[in-house]
């Protein structure tokens, strides 16, 4: 019997503490059931066992994990990975630039069945991190049974231009057979049963084909993967690039197959509707429908009084009284709110500034702030009179938020005069601009109405399209 489990890990260490004694004491209630039980658990755990082979640049492992090698002793885990690659330097996720990588994905096992379990490290696409494979060595083998199923047409064979000729030369040759043997119905199940042979061995070879490209993109990246990135050159971390894109493509157009997939299954085996529910969105429809309404102290039953008089209310609900200049001045307050405003120096290092002020707010990630960011750079261009802000680019969007939050009440921030804010994208305040002039109205009236990100709502009630 296996436990298989997956987490993800917070940044801070008190998260994790408390992360942690919540997991042992669902193992420690589930051992209590099935004594014999091996455990698996896998995932992101946002931390690494050895700082010198597991991070770029290497870290002296100095301040070990205590909490995850604490947990990972009480219940007899072992890394698996690491115990197959005891002194190899590989990494499962890094940023965007390559200047910094670790390994903090992994699989964890019972030290019983760890001498069973095979693990690599493989190429993942659409992902900044890597996949970790485990596969168990020793499995009971009952005999599988073949799974059998229809075959049918993918239609993208058609867009093949050999294809399409093939087909219509195939058409041609039993039309005419079939004229000069005046055999219709025999020669229309021969043309069918040529068809289908002919497209299920092309779609067959374009398969192969595809696996034979996708396995050669994924060896090429494993063997750039194994070179150590400060041996890595330029060219070579060009190419990295570029077989990552491509293999991110090919499971796209996977994906997109899935999708095709799925919805002929569920045309094909779904569910049916029955009498029973044709009746029951008839009743809902009725019931939706306004079929009587007081106006001016009248009940009115005609439908087309009730819906011009419907149609006057929520345009005067709903219509601007407010100008131009008032949305463009609510806008650019929002537009300063989404800025981080630092004082500028002459030449100055503005990610280490950055690094060192976070790491007063925040001082129990001090050793790891310097990982979390990724990008630091002032907005827009330099000039004598123009203040400029700066904008932050985190690697992990626990720490992003950690510190939002823990630098609204934050004295560091007050004595320098600094405030941390999102960024909103351009989308999200044009969507704000858009419905400004229903909140603005709605307060107006007394009501209560409130931008929650791009999304407005008054009196509890999301407003929007319509």
């Amino acid at each position: 019997m296996f436990l298989l489990s997956s987490i993800y890990g917070y940044n801070t260490k008190a998260e994790n503490m408390q992360l942690y004694d919540r997991l042992s004491n669902g193992v420690n209630h589930l051992l209590g059931k099935y004594h014999n039980m091996n455990i698996i658990i896998g995932g992101d755990f946002n931390l690494t066992l050895n700082d010198t082979l597991d991070r770029f640049p290497p870290k002296a492992n100095t301040n070990p994990n205590t909490v995850l090698e604490n947990f990972m002793s009480t219940f007899g885990l072992t890394d698996v990975w690491r115990q197959k690659n005891n002194s190899k330097v590989e990494f499962t996720w890094q940023n965007k630039t390559g200047s910094f990588k670790s390994r903090i994905d992994f699989w964890l096992v019972s030290d019983l069945i760890a001498d069973e379990i095979k693990s690599e490290i493989l190429p993942a696409p659409l992902s900044d991190h890597k996949l970790i494979l485990i596969e168990k060595t020793k499995l009971n083998q009952f005999g599988k049974n073949k799974i059998t199923a229809y075959w049918k047409l993918n239609s993208l064979l058609l867009e093949n231009k050999t294809v399409a000729e093939n087909i219509k030369q195939t058409i041609i040759k039993y039309w005419n057979t079939a004229q000069s043997q005046k055999e219709f119905s025999k020669n229309w199940e021969l043309l069918k049963y040529e068809l289908r042979k002919m497209l299920m061995k092309t779609g067959a070879e374009i398969a192969k084909r595809k696996r034979k490209v996708e396995s050669e993109v994924v060896k090429e990246i494993i063997l750039l993967n194994n070179v150590l990135p400060e041996n890595l050159s330029e060219e070579q971390k060009i190419r990295l690039n570029h077989l990552q894109l491509n293999l991110d493509n090919i499971y796209i157009s996977k994906a997109k197959g899935a999708y095709i997939r799925s919805r002929q299954k569920w045309l094909e085996e779904g569910e049916k509707n029955s009498s029973y529910f044709f009746r029951l969105e008839k009743k809902h429809q009725i019931s939706n429908s306004i079929m009587k309404l007081q106006i001016n102290n009248n009940i009115c039953e005609d439908p087309v009084q009730i819906s011009s008089y419907c149609e006057t209310f929520f345009q005067e609900l709903y219509q601007s009284k407010c100008s131009d200049e008032t949305i463009t001045q609510y806008i650019n307050s929002l537009n300063k709110m989404q800025k981080i405003s630092l004082e500028e120096r002459e030449g100055e290092d503005i990610r280490t500034r950055v690094v060192h002020i976070l790491q007063k707010v925040v001082p129990d990630l001090k050793g790891k702030t310097d990982d979390a960011v990724d990008m630091v750079h002032r907005l827009g261009r330099k000039t004598d009179n123009r203040k400029r802000h700066v904008i932050i680019l985190f690697t992990h969007r626990r720490v992003k938020e950690d510190i939002w939050k823990r630098s609204k009440g934050s004295a560091v921030c007050k004595e320098a005069g600094i405030q941390f804010a999102k960024m909103m994208p351009k989308e999200d305040l044009e969507e704000r601009r858009r419905l400004w002039p229903q909140i603005e109205q709605a307060r107006r009236a007394g009501k209560q109405a409130f931008f929650p990100g791009p999304h407005g709502f008054i009196e509890g009630r999301r407003i929007g399209n319509g």
